[in-house]
């Protein structure tokens, strides 16, 4: 697997401002069709990592969804922070790398919740 140099790793965040002013926002049509596809409740949450400027996370959070929104650069996060700023229910954490180079730190400790034995479920699924 190649990796990718730090240069270039970090080139959104070193031009943070041009990044949020020149890329556009997603297209109100698509979060629809990505609420309805995921099947997630009004007012449920959501973890978005490599959240950016804010560009997805936005649009959730003005339909009332309460989202995480790491971010590993400090400058991204930064916008970000100041772009959902009118969201209450939005929390912005700085994340860094993990040592492996993919991911920010900590998500290798989250654990699913636990399954149930497969004699447990219904066939309806209860």
């Amino acid at each position: 697997m190649a990796s990718i140099d730090e240069a270039s790793r970090t080139s959104f965040d070193r031009n943070a401002e041009l990044y949020d002013a020149a890329r556009p926002s997603y297209p109100e049509a698509l979060v629809d069709e990505v609420v309805a596809a995921s099947g997630i409740p009004a007012g449920g949450r959501i973890l978005e990592i490599g959240a950016g400027t804010g560009k997805a996370t936005v649009p959730f959070a003005r339909r009332g969804y309460a989202v995480v929104a790491l971010e590993p650069g400090a400058n991204l996060a930064t916008i970000l922070s100041r772009n959902v700023a009118a969201f209450p229910e939005v929390a912005v954490e700085v994340t860094r790398p993990s040592r492996h180079g993919t991911g920010p730190t900590g998500l290798s400790t989250w654990r699913s919740p636990p399954r149930p034995s497969t004699g447990s479920i219904r066939p309806s699924g209860t």
